[in-house]
């Protein structure tokens, strides 16, 4: 049995390693996005995380939530485990020699020479090496709480003992002192040289240099040009570097015998950890300026047999991260949902922030079921097993569907897909029809899902449906009470009476009190 069996570590992202292979990634094949990715932005949060990662296969564990409550928490605590800045310096540093460590793999391949080449190996079995044991002396020394960071601490400690890993490092590191001790003459001739074990050749360089002291002037300004090193060999070089392994067969054959007996030195369960210790900091690197300009991100505390839901300070990240660059303020909104409230019904005038409130709480349930942490000062959400939305569409000519038509394909989708346990947005459906109509059909959609007790979100023009059941929960995007124009971005919970969208459009349009005054006054 290997040693990270006994010990049941395999991963910080899952505990359960039947989970595991849905969060690997598959060459050269993108993981399938869930249907709600679009509409929420969700592809532009995982484009913005995983730029400058992209050979780590991020998007498969982004595009597949945690299945239960279980492995939200295991994530969740080895998130703040990683919050230590102690446990993430240890762990940004592991991720940054494995990076090196791969990038001398890649000389091996690229040299022309097979000595060279094996150098290259060598020197990154040894960056590997290093990488390990710096992590676990890390550990070690730390007081990590997450059962995550724990079994690997105790894993590390069974895997730097095994005899594998104690040949490759000590036997790397001895190899290396070796070849640096090696000494060697070059005699050049006419048209040849000869490689050669030193003799008693003269050492010419203190004499030159007190030769030339006499012409220092002090600090003065270099003229001296900066040459780029190749990084290959050439011929000549090469040539001399096989004479000097003739001349070393010992220490040669040693690293002949390195190489092969480590071609695939790397473990598993480290290649895992590397790859999923970037999710984790490709997240922490996103949220890092949101969090500088003062936006809070909280860990969920989550339920999967309690629906009540309170959030504190929710916004959208993909919008906050872009105003943030530049350096634009960030509206942040509360919504609670309690007893028997399962639905937000929010009106309100156009462009006052409503479809980005509908958008974040969607966010908020997506990034909480990734065990991540949420955009909110505080969280408490129920564990949905699906997040389905339903936003206005681009009327597309080439399914020879009309606009309404296509609206009600996709919602039927959704009714018959929907269980107890998920959450639907729905962004101004149904504008393609009348009022009367409108309101119709969203009411007979909101009585399905009121009926199977399911959690929505439902952004509309119709006022009255927002009294269909004491179920549901109205909010109102509001304007400055100064100006009836200026948009606060502020979703309040209030009844809807369709005052602040009159309001809107008579200014809008010029139908205010004052306005309707003023023309009565300027009429001949």
């Amino acid at each position: 049995m290997a040693a990270h069996d006994a010990i049941g570590f395999e991963s910080i992202l899952n505990p359960n390693p039947a989970m595991q292979a849905r969060t690997e990634p598959v060459p050269d094949r993108p993981a399938p996005e869930p249907r709600c990715f679009h509409d929420l932005c969700l592809d532009q949060i995982l484009d913005r995380m995983t730029a400058g990662r992209e050979m780590f296969g991020l998007d498969r564990v982004f595009c597949t939530p945690a299945p239960d409550l279980g492995t939200i928490r295991y994530r969740q605590a080895f998130w703040q485990d990683l919050e230590q800045p102690d446990i993430g310096a240890a762990c940004r540093a592991f991720t940054r020699k494995i990076q090196s460590s791969r990038a001398q793999q890649q000389m091996v391949g690229k040299s022309q020479d097979e000595w060279s080449a094996r150098r290259w190996f060598l020197d990154a079995a040894r960056m590997y090496g290093s990488a390990v044991r710096d992590l676990d002396r890390a550990l070690n020394g730390l007081k990590p709480t997450s059962d995550a960071v724990g079994m690997l601490a105790r894993w590390l400690d069974t895997h730097l003992s095994s005899d594998h890993f104690r040949r490759l490092a000590d036997e790397g590191e001895a190899i290396a002192r070796d070849l640096e001790d090696i000494v060697y003459a070059v005699s050049v001739g006419e048209g040849d040289f000869r490689v050669q074990h030193p003799g008693r050749e003269s050492d010419y360089s203190a004499e030159i240099e007190d030769t030339f002291a006499r012409f220092r002037q002090g600090d003065v300004r270099s003229h001296l040009v900066d040459l780029q090193d190749t990084l290959g060999l050439d011929h000549i070089e090469a040539t001399i570097l096989a004479f000097v392994a003739r001349l070393n067969p010992n220490v040669f054959d040693r690293l002949r015998t390195f190489c092969e007996d480590f071609a695939t030195y790397e473990n598993p369960v480290l290649i895992r950890l590397d790859r999923e210790l970037h999710f984790y900091l490709a997240y922490a690197d996103f949220i890092a300026p949101m969090r500088a300009a003062g936006l809070p991100f909280c860990c969920p505390d989550m339920s999967d047999t309690d629906k009540a839901e309170r959030v504190a300070d929710m916004f959208d990240p993909a919008l906050a991260v872009r105003l943030v660059d530049d350096g634009k303020a960030v509206v942040t909104n509360d919504f609670e949902l309690s007893g028997p409230e399962r639905i937000i019904m929010v009106t309100g005038p156009n462009q006052g922030g409503k479809t980005t409130f509908a958008r974040a709480f969607g966010q908020l349930h997506y990034l909480a079921r990734l065990g991540l942490p949420v955009p909110g000062r505080e969280a408490h959400l129920f564990l949905v097993d699906e997040i389905h939305t339903h936003f206005e569409r681009e009327e597309n000519a080439a399914d020879l569907r009309g606009k309404l038509e296509d609206e009600l394909v996709r919602i039927h989708d959704i009714v018959t897909h929907v269980s107890p346990r998920s959450l639907v947005i729905m962004n101004e459906s149904f504008n393609a029809t009348t009022a009367d109509d409108a309101a119709s059909l969203s009411a007979a959609v909101l009585e399905d899902f009121i009926g199977q007790d399911l959690i929505c979100v439902c952004v509309t023009f119709i006022d009255e449906i927002a009294t269909l059941s004491h179920t549901i929960v109205s909010m109102v995007s509001t304007v400055d009470p100064d100006r009836d124009d200026a948009r606060t971005f502020r979703i309040v919970r209030r009844p809807s009476d369709g005052r602040v969208y009159a309001a809107s459009l008579a200014h809008k349009y010029h139908l205010t009190g004052a306005d309707i005054r003023r023309r009565l006054t300027e009429a001949p």
